[in-house]
């Protein structure tokens, strides 16, 4: 297969995977039964050669409800040694469920180099406990 048309179905895998977060958004769908087809899509393109990229790893992250999900996906993808973005780290923020993981997983994306943007700072506002603390950080 060529490089544009394996390029070409990667960004379709993609789009895809975020045809189904708009499906969990607009409640079409449960986040078990997304992950569920998510996975399917994973396994389908896996069979034509196609790889995944960190665009699609974090598409596939975006649909999980809970920070133990998201872990899952993020093994899964593992073996394809995709790197972990700010958009990675961001959404691990967003499902973390505590200031400390949340913390943890700031440090590693500064550790590793990457930079936050405004949706990093974004997703430590649910642990914020006054509008003080969320000025802080």
């Amino acid at each position: 297969m060529t490089d544009i048309k394996t390029g070409k179905l990667a960004l379709t895998w993609r789009q895809n995977l975020l045809k189904l977060k708009d499906s969990v958004k607009q409640k079409l769908f449960a986040t078990d039964r997304a992950l569920a087809i998510a996975q399917k899509i994973k396994m389908d393109y896996s069979a034509y050669s196609v790889k995944p990229d960190a665009d699609i790893q974090n598409a596939h992250i975006q649909l999980c409800g809970t920070l133990d999900q998201a872990k899952k996906v993020l093994n899964e993808y593992h073996a394809d040694s995709i790197p972990y973005t700010t958009t990675t780290f961001n959404i691990l923020i967003s499902l973390s469920g505590d200031l400390p993981t949340a913390t943890a997983y700031f440090n590693s994306l500064l550790y590793q180099g990457l930079k936050p943007n405004i949706y990093t700072l974004n997703g430590f506002i649910p642990y914020c406990k006054s509008v003080d603390n969320g000025r802080e950080i």
